[in-house]
């Protein structure tokens, strides 16, 4: 029942997520987290249909940090990740 998600993928390959949440505007972002801060490299197409939230992982994003949530909550969700995030050198 979250309203925010992260996901890593570790390998290419269609993502399936069972959800019971009535997502409105699901969208995904691609990015890091850098010197503090969300950036996103790019937006990802997600499908919602029946219960399950679906999108495709290509080589270039497995491993990378993926963050789904309703559109108007995203911008807050990548800003909770970035605050949890702790560089250590």
């Amino acid at each position: 029942q979250s309203g925010a998600l992260l996901v890593i993928a570790l390998e290419p390959g269609q993502v399936r997520l069972a959800t019971q949440r009535p997502w409105k505007a699901l969208r995904a972002e691609v990015g890091e987290v850098a010197g503090g801060r969300w950036r996103t490299w790019e937006q990802l197409p997600v499908q919602v249909k029946g219960g399950e939230v679906s999108f495709e992982v290509d080589e270039d994003r497995a491993r990378a940090i993926l963050v789904l949530a309703e559109a108007n909550e995203l911008p807050a969700a990548t800003h909770r990740l970035a605050q949890q995030v702790r560089w250590v050198p």
